[in-house]
Order: structure tokens, then sequence, then C-alpha cells
């Protein structure tokens, strides 16, 4: 329903907009990557077995704290280098130099 109907209104649209959360969108697919590696290498280096809210607020903000900014230079460092050599090796097949 975010997507539908008037983007300049709403209280849920203004939210999308705002800088943090556009940043996370931006970077999302390198937390979807990171996440589970970086979770699983806390987990070990906590030695615990947590369960419950200390699972919830130690694992996961220690989590979040170290995929966030991992996401973040895996963006800058490799996704988004990747899609502009893509786009322009994509504009040269399209438009050929001319061969005269």
């Amino acid at each position: 329903p975010a997507v539908l109907g008037d983007q300049e209104r709403g209280l849920i649209r203004r939210g999308l907009r705002l800088r943090p959360i556009v940043f996370l969108g931006v970077v999302s697919y390198g937390i979807y990557l990171w996440h589970y590696a970086v979770l699983v290498r806390i987990d070990d280096w906590l030695g615990a077995d947590l369960h419950g809210w200390a699972f919830l607020v130690v694992v996961f903000s220690a989590t979040l704290a170290v995929t966030v900014p991992l996401a973040a230079v895996s963006w800058f460092l490799i996704e988004r280098p990747t899609m502009q050599f893509a786009r322009r090796s994509l504009t040269r097949l399209e438009h050929p130099p001319d061969q005269g």
C-alpha cells in the first residue's frame, strides 16, 4: 500500500523517505548477504546459549551493528562499481562506435 496513491502524502511514505531508511534500502542486499555469517560469528564469539530477550538485545544488536557497516562497504566497493561497469558495457553494446 505504501507504493500506491499520492507519493507526497501519508505518514508511512514520509517515514520511508527518511535518509536512514533510504540508506538501509540501498544497502539491503548487502545486509541480506552478510547478516547470517555475522550472526554465526557473533554467536560463536559470545560462546553463550542466549535465548529470548538476551538473544534479541545482545546478539541481534551486535549483528546489526556489524552487518550494516559491512553492507555499506560492500555496496561502495563491490555492488555499485559492478553495476556501473555493467551499465557502461550495456551502453557500448547498444551503441557501438562507428567503424568508419
